[in-house]
C-alpha cells in the first residue's frame, strides 16, 4: 500500500467490539500497525501515555465517565496527536466542535474502508509535508 502508512501507529477507542475490528483490519490492510484498542476513555487517556501512537482513532460516545471529546481535550494537553474523531451523529459533533477544536478528521458511521484510507491518508500526507517545511527553515 502508500508508504506513508508504513510503521504507523494507531490507537483505537470505540467501545463496540465488532466496529473495532473492522477499523483494526482497515488499519492493518493500509500498512499501520495498531497499538492498541480499549472501549472506554479512561484507558484511551492511559494507554496513549504509554504508546504514544501516531494517530488516534476514537468514537465520541464511549462507555466510562470520559467521552471522545473529553480524551482529546485531555490528551491535547500534552500532545498534537491526529484525531480521527467517529460519529454516528455529524449534527451533535458540529455542535460540540463550535466549543472544542482539537480533532483533525471526521468521519460518519457507517464508513468505508476508503473513506478510512483518504482520513489518514490526509493526516500523514499534511505531516510529511509539515516535516519537510521544517527542514527547509
Amino acid at each position: 500500500m502508500n508508504s506513508i502508512f508504513n510503521s504507523r501507529t494507531i490507537l483505537i477507542v470505540e467501545d463496540n467490539q465488532l466496529l473495532s475490528l473492522i477499523e483494526e483490519q482497515i488499519v492493518e490492510r493500509l500498512g499501520c500497525k495498531v497499538v492498541g484498542k480499549v472501549p472506554s476513555g479512561e484507558e484511551a487517556v492511559v494507554w496513549f501515555k504509554r504508546l504514544y501512537p501516531d494517530c488516534i482513532l476514537i468514537d465520541i460516545n464511549l462507555e466510562g465517565k470520559m467521552n471522545g471529546m473529553q480524551v482529546v481535550q485531555r490528551i491535547r494537553e500534552q500532545s498534537r496527536i491526529p484525531v480521527i474523531y467517529i460519529t454516528g451523529d455529524p449534527e451533535l459533533l458540529s455542535q460540540k466542535c463550535k466549543l472544542q477544536k482539537g480533532f483533525t478528521e471526521v468521519i460518519v458511521k457507517p464508513f468505508t474502508g476508503q473513506k478510512l484510507y483518504q482520513s489518514l491518508e490526509r493526516i500523514f500526507q499534511k505531516e510529511k509535508v509539515s516535516q519537510f517545511e521544517d527542514l527547509q527553515e
